[in-house]
């Protein structure tokens, strides 16, 4: 059985996890959705690779920057794009992920999301 690809979403923030899960899985994409990257790094684990990664850096068991860092080190899921939080722009360590979006923008992170992952097939 093929694993098919999803957007992984790591969110601290119940109500914006559930509002975007919805949005994109309403558009038609697979959505996981993760409270923390211990959370994230268990749905990583089961062996399907994402498409993409939303990721809020500021979360609890297990710090962004080290779950971003656990990510790029594993050959399977280094190359997946990943999209964190606007609030770690000023960061130093912010040239590990491939952009940066806020979370209001709905607009921005629908477009991201079209540009890297493909619709599930009905």
């Amino acid at each position: 059985m093929k694993l098919e690809p999803f957007i992984l979403i790591i969110e601290k923030s119940p109500e914006f996890r559930k509002t975007l899960k919805e949005l994109l899985e309403s558009e038609g994409y697979r959505v996981s959705a993760a409270a923390s990257g211990t959370e994230a790094v268990i749905e990583l684990r089961r062996g399907a690779v994402p498409c993409l990664i939303l990721i809020d850096i500021v979360m609890p068991t297990l710090e962004g920057w080290a779950l971003i860092d656990e990510i790029q080190a594993n050959t399977n899921i280094a190359n997946v794009p990943i999209y964190a939080s606007a609030e770690i722009v000023h960061s130093a360590r912010s040239f590990k992920v491939t952009g940066v979006i806020k979370r209001v923008e709905i607009d921005e992170i629908t477009s991201i999301v079209r540009k890297h992952c493909k619709r599930r097939e009905s």
